[in-house]
């Protein structure tokens, strides 16, 4: 954890084409952290797949922020998605 990451959601209004996506973000790293719950709507090009794991931060500026389909969230928020799917998984 660092106090300079930055914790983001899909808008409400973008989860069915997007789905419901969390983001830990880090100015200092070229990855970012995506939690996955639901994949909304199946396109090509689109990553469909539920759980956790890393985009590279041209991902999220590019295809989320960039767009405007995110906005910021809490970390307890995005740690209480992170532990659901991992529970999930597990």
């Amino acid at each position: 954890m660092n106090d300079k990451d930055q914790y983001f959601k899909v808008k409400q209004e973008r989860k069915e084409y997007l789905g419901e996506r969390y983001f830990k973000f880090n100015f200092n790293s070229e990855k970012v952290v995506q939690v996955c719950l639901t994949a909304g709507d199946v396109k090509k090009g689109k990553s469909n797949t539920f759980g956790v794991y890393l985009v590279h931060k041209m991902t999220l500026f590019s295809n989320y922020l960039a767009p405007n389909y995110i906005e910021p969230c809490t970390r307890k928020e995005y740690e209480r998605q992170f532990k659901k799917v991992v529970q999930l998984l597990g």
